[in-house]
């Protein structure tokens, strides 16, 4: 029978190789087209429309927890309706409430236009991401890749419309993202129309069990978005303490990374709705065989830098400084993978709220120590990266000791490959040529796989294919 695992990461990762095709046209299309300062303006929106999820206060996350284990026949139509109903109501009051203090304390103009339409965004983004959940733990993936396939290949047409007429100005790219971002707000709508449209509880009598989501998925929604604090923070230090040019080149480093997060985020849609419906006993079996499984897969993944260096020396050689930057940040990427995929689902699963965010805050307590001590000591952006990726790795060790408490799992190899890892990639990234680097650093991850995950090679083997009927 048809392994159902297998066809949905099949459906998310096919939705996220168009993201990856918008992925490479906003890395290194939009450079080539925009100045630095404009490139600058664009990035400064995107980074924040990556907050703006913290203002559903944990709602979407609470209706992911509590109905994880529903199919979508199951969900309860008059309660989803009210719950759609309230979620657009108070994002739009929040948006309105956002942009007028914005008005008030804003003298740049361009810095307020900005804020008006990640105000805008609030809305759309927020009730999209509600849609987004609602397809993912009713195992709904077609849905949510469909969807998120057509707003990436919305952008991808609008960047080469941009690019055909010789568009150099910033807030086009703003403007067309929220344009992408109404329709498929729109689409889900009409998607999901028996859970918007009809009878409905109405918001006063839901009342009850819209608190019980914002209450239990507040935690959730506080950790997350500490998580993104913790990878965001050093972007903003560099946006509020250096120059524009800084924050160009440092934003561009973190745009090659993003490629892969893209990856990432397919395998994490799929992994918690299967987690839920695994059992106690195997989880802490599970936590350590995923956790070799996410650590081999990117590790060869960060041979991709060497690839990038390559295409931004010939391409777009205006932004070569900051292939530096990039090179250390790059194997955050190794460590954020293990992080978000591994722990964070298991924080969800075993439904630890009150830990998950508690962990995250003293991670990025952790984060901002370093950043700072790095920023008074150096006033370096190398420095300041440095500090991102030692952050990231202690986070990791962190969450991976909270876990051994509770599933009993020992993950000293793991970070002891992957430090070896992480040296090695910096060493060859700083010091060789670009095909020498990709050739020894391949060579020399293998030999680190095997030594340290010789064994769990044949476990990861038949955990692949291990099977599960397809729903009929």
């Amino acid at each position: 029978m048809k392994d159902r695992r297998l066809r949905d990461l099949t459906y998310t990762l096919s939705a996220n190789i168009v993201s990856l095709i918008g992925g490479l046209l906003i890395t290194f299309v939009v450079p080539k087209l925009l100045s630095i300062d404009e490139y600058a303006y664009f990035r400064v929106f995107t980074f924040y429309l990556g907050y703006v999820g913290v203002f559903h206060f944990g709602f979407n996350d609470g209706i992911y927890i509590n109905y994880g284990k529903y199919d979508y026949e199951n969900l309860p139509r008059e309660k989803f309706r009210a719950y759609f109903k309230f979620l657009c109501i108070f994002q739009s009051i929040i948006a309105a409430l956002l942009f007028c203090a914005a008005a008030i304390i804003v003298q740049d103009k361009g810095r307020l236009l900005i804020y008006l339409f990640l105000s805008i965004n609030i809305v759309l983004v927020n009730v999209i991401g509600y849609f987004d959940f609602i397809s993912q733990f009713v195992r709904r993936f077609k849905v949510y890749s469909l969807n998120l396939i057509l707003s990436k290949g919305l952008y991808i047409l609008g960047i080469i419309g941009f690019f055909f007429v010789n568009q150099k100005s910033g807030i086009y790219f703003i403007v067309l993202q929220t344009i992408v971002n109404v329709i498929i707000f729109s689409i889900y709508v009409a998607r999901y129309k028996d859970l918007v449209f009809g009878k409905s509880l109405g918001i006063k009598k839901a009342g009850r069990d819209i608190k019980n989501n914002i209450s239990i998925g507040f935690f959730i929604m506080l950790g997350n978005f500490v998580t993104i604090i913790i990878i965001g923070i050093d972007r903003m230090f560099v946006d509020k303490f250096f120059t524009t040019r800084d924050f160009a080149m440092y934003s561009f480093a973190v745009s090659l990374l993003s490629l892969f997060y893209l990856i990432l985020n397919a395998i994490t849609t799929v992994v918690y709705p299967y987690l839920t419906r695994s059992e106690d006993k195997h989880k802490g079996k599970t936590y350590e065989t995923m956790k070799s499984v996410i650590f081999i897969v990117i590790g060869y993944c960060l041979a991709g830098y060497f690839v990038f260096d390559l295409v931004v020396r010939l391409y777009i050689p205006q932004y070569t400084e900051a292939l530096k930057i990039t090179a250390i940040i790059f194997p955050t990427i190794l460590l954020s993978g293990e992080i978000n995929i591994v722990t964070q689902n298991y924080y969800k699963t075993l439904k630890l709220q009150k830990d998950y965010t508690k962990n995250n805050i003293a991670a990025v307590i952790i984060a901002l120590i370093t950043i700072i001590i790095a920023f008074l000591l150096f006033k370096s952006v190398t420095a300041i990266a440095v500090c991102s990726l030692l952050s990231f790795y202690l986070w990791e060790i962190y969450g991976d000791r909270f876990f051994k408490k509770i599933l009993h799992i020992n993950t000293l190899r793991h970070h002891a490959a992957e430090a070896l890892t992480i040296a090695a990639f910096i060493a060859l990234t700083l010091k060789a040529k670009w095909y020498i680097g990709l050739l020894l650093y391949a060579a020399i991850f293998t030999v680190i796989v095997f030594v340290f995950f010789k064994k769990d090679i044949k476990e990861i083997k038949n955990l692949m294919l291990k099977r599960e009927p397809a729903d009929e």
